[in-house]
């Protein structure tokens, strides 16, 4: 849980509710590092094109190595998510 003001999965609407449907379609679950995103969902949704444009095999360097990067990263920072 964050600090920062979310809407709750059950109480989303509208495009929130959309995102969130295909995040948890997509994960089985909602991460707390997307749901902080959720008062502003056109930033919601201009980071899952994003991110699907650079990640989870978007890139050249394929999906592997994105995820070793991207675990190594995390782990540098001390980030839990």
């Amino acid at each position: 849980m964050s600090f920062i003001r979310e809407v709750e999965a059950k109480n989303a609407d509208g495009l929130l509710k959309e995102l969130y449907d295909e995040i948890q379609g997509r994960l089985g679950r909602l991460p707390a590092v997307l749901s902080v995103l959720s008062i502003n969902p056109e930033a919601l949704k201009g980071l899952r094109v994003l991110n699907r444009s650079v990640t989870a095999g978007g890139s050249t360097l394929g999906r592997r190595l994105e995820e070793l990067i991207s675990t190594h990263i995390s782990k540098l920072n001390q980030c839990h998510y």
